[in-house]
């Protein structure tokens, strides 16, 4: 909360998007952390007469966006030498080189999506496989800290094989292989989390306990999807989630090879068995959700599940577009995330927000209306905030709110022109990109601001990711084509369980 003799900072903008749409020569007085004041300049001039003043004029002042599920993956899988391909062959290959340090990565996509206007992240369960678990917490939570943004960090858990799924399948795909293959595998159910759920639930206690005064984190219980946990894990995790009102954040029938593994494990429907299982609620959130069925969405949106679009990398690989408006058009809460992989290879969450919005318009006369500006607010915005459990906190300019807020330049948008007819906040959508991102503040405080970052030296975290990315290539190569087969066989083993893509709508 703010305090009375904290100093008012007042950004002067040329406008000013709010909840109920753009309003032009609106200023905003932010007290500590949080937004005292968003009125006219010569109401807030008056109200904060001793404030310092932030000049932003050719700017307008947004919410910051909330990226709702991404991997905290400082390069890409293009710079690391992963093509493009099937998520489950994507996913394989990575056994091709060792993991990069979870500091350097982490700290390096935390700038790149503060330099787009992200100012709140989810990060999904994403291990390191070092053998130190909870020490890759703890280095996710220093990069973010690092940097100042907002996060919310996934303590992932899996208790079933992963080389095929479903597991059921798994020892006969197993047996099918060459020694030397078995021998690349190694034990196929290594598992690189904390262990069961007794085991999770205690790194849940003590990351709570270490970061307890770090108001800028938290952190959320992320079961790697329905195929990779089973019900006794599921059910644990949800009931210490409900009990310490903790959010649980999970990939869910993400390709086609995920949604038929799902129909063969839950023959009634995935989110039916969920219900039945007493785990859902508003603190789940789903991200990827491509395959659900009409039940799913309908139970979804019954039982306030947040479902997380991520749309370049569903087309990169090749799990499909989601029939979003459907969704919306359901009452489901659907928020965005970039995945650490959009279709630009960067971080711009414009892009990627106007990439799924297209990818919503429906082609039928009679079908829904597209996304306009204030559901493209929403979805980047107050969306993705109930699914970091602050919906009432981040994402809008309201006073009281925290002051989570970007400047975005008009130059791009505006020039060099653009009809009066034109409303700007629907220009912004479809011009603006996030080179256009001048400042990003998070909690009253400027951590990105024309190409600088205030807390942190950039270069020295962009030459320490390099140095260990050259560092984690396996140049061996019979480990190249023994992996390479690997992916072979286990695409092959998923061509003879395809299944018509009617058959998931």
């Amino acid at each position: 909360m703010a305090t009375d003799n904290e100093t008012v900072l007042v950004l002067d903008a040329d406008a000013v998007m709010l909840p109920e749409g753009i309003v032009e020569r609106t200023s905003i007085a932010v007290q500590g952390s949080i937004i005292a004041g968003v009125g006219s300049r010569t109401d807030i001039a008056r109200r904060f007469a001793l404030a310092e003043h932030l000049d932003l004029s050719g700017h307008v002042l947004m919410p910051g966006f909330v990226n709702a599920h991404q991997h905290g993956s400082g390069l890409t899988s293009i710079q690391l030498g992963n093509p493009d391909d099937h998520l489950e062959s994507w996913l394989l290959r990575w056994r091709k080189r060792n993991a990069l340090s979870p500091f350097a990565t982490t700290a390096f996509s935390a700038m790149e999506m503060a330099a787009n206007g992200v100012t709140a992240a989810i990060q999904a369960n994403t291990p390191y496989a070092t053998g130190d678990f909870e020490g890759e917490i703890r280095s996710f939570a220093r990069a973010y800290s690092s940097v100042g943004l907002r996060a919310m960090i996934g303590i992932g858990a899996r208790d079933r094989g992963e080389i095929v799924y479903p597991t059921e399948h798994q020892d006969g795909f197993l047996a099918s292989l060459p020694e030397d293959l078995r021998r690349l595998i190694g034990n196929p159910n290594f598992s690189p989390y904390a262990g069961d759920a007794a085991d999770t639930i205690a790194v849940m206690e003590r990351m709570q306990h270490e970061h307890r005064n770090e108001t800028l984190l938290s952190f959320a219980y992320a079961p790697a999807g329905p195929q990779w946990v089973s019900d006794e894990m599921w059910t644990e995790l949800a009931a210490d989630a409900a009990a310490r009102d903790l959010a649980i954040h999970t990939h869910a029938v993400e390709s086609c090879a995920q949604a038929q593994a799902a129909k063969e494990l839950y023959p009634n429907g995935f989110l039916a068995h969920f219900e039945e299982l007493g785990i859902l609620s508003n603190r789940l959130a789903l991200a990827h959700a491509v395959w659900l069925t009409d039940d799913d969405v309908r139970i979804a949106a019954a039982n306030g599940v947040n479902l997380v679009r991520n749309a370049g990398s569903n087309l990169r690989l090749r799990c499909g577009a989601p029939p979003l408006a459907r969704y919306l058009a359901a009452g489901v809460n659907v928020a965005l995330g970039s995945d650490s992989m959009t279709l630009n290879e960067d971080e711009d969450f414009f892009c990627e927000l106007r990439l799924a919005a297209n990818l919503a318009r429906s082609p039928m006369w009679d079908g829904p209306d597209p996304l306009d500006a204030r559901g493209m607010l929403r979805i980047s915005t107050e969306a993705g905030a109930r699914a970091f459990l602050l919906g009432d906190t981040i994402g809008a300019i309201e006073s009281g709110r925290q002051a989570d807020i970007i400047a975005v330049s008009l130059g791009r948008v505006c020039n060099p022109y653009l009809d009066p007819d034109t409303d700007l906040a629907s220009a912004i959508y479809a011009r603006a990109k996030g080179s256009d991102v001048r400042l990003t503040m998070v909690a009253g405080r400027v951590i990105y601001r024309d190409g600088r970052f205030p807390l942190l030296d950039r270069q020295a975290i962009v030459d320490a990711l390099v140095e260990e990315a050259k560092a984690a290539r396996i140049d061996n190569i019979d480990t190249q084509r023994a992996v390479e087969e690997l992916v072979q066989r286990a695409a092959a083993f998923y061509k003879t369980r395809h299944t018509r893509l009617a058959d998931f709508h």
